[in-house]
């Protein structure tokens, strides 16, 4: 016969000391991550900046105009408010990029010298397929070339007069 009061099961209470303790180390673990989603993603300022940034080392300027040389940043954006998911890949992509410069340099990715943005965007391009900084650093670079490459000012230095698509290279049987 099961007997209810020789069977007992102790249940440890928290102590008021292990409770205080935990209540006062709280807020130094949910601080950080909650200041650096903050940072990342609620300001719209940021996300373009960002953008700039990163698509400026993709296309830097040399003897044609920089990607945002032409604008191509706020034309990226402009577009993207009309596809599906992509202002929410943008605005993700942009928040992976600062919260990965903030581990790992304390520091917000605008804030970085050009050396350590380029590190993050190789960083990016190395992750496996199909992951967010993947997906997103590929998708905005092959947009920013096509994009890049439909604008005039980009053929500087190039000798093209014309795109290069739909009619092929211009004068391509004549020697140069």
């Amino acid at each position: 016969m099961f007997d209810k009061k020789s069977y007992s099961v102790q249940i440890p209470l928290l102590s008021r000391r292990l409770l205080l303790k935990f209540a006062t180390l709280s807020p130094l673990t949910w601080m950080p991550i909650y200041t650096e989603h903050t940072i990342a993603n609620n300001n719209v300022e940021i996300t373009k900046k960002i953008m700039s940034s990163i698509l400026d080392i993709l296309i830097p300027r040399d003897i044609s105009p920089s990607a945002t040389d032409v604008k191509l940043d706020s034309i990226l954006l402009h577009v993207s408010s009309k596809i599906d998911n992509y202002p929410d890949l943008i605005k993700q992509g942009t928040s992976w990029f600062n919260i990965t410069a903030l581990k790992s340099f304390n520091q917000t990715y605008i804030e970085l010298p050009t050396h350590l943005k380029t590190k993050i965007i190789e960083v990016a391009f190395e992750q496996a397929n199909m992951t967010l900084p993947k997906v997103f650093i590929e998708r905005i670079r092959d947009d920013a070339m096509t994009a890049y490459y439909q604008i005039e000012a980009s053929w500087s230095g190039m000798l093209l007069e014309q795109p290069i698509q739909p009619w092929g290279y211009p004068q391509h049987d004549k020697p140069t």
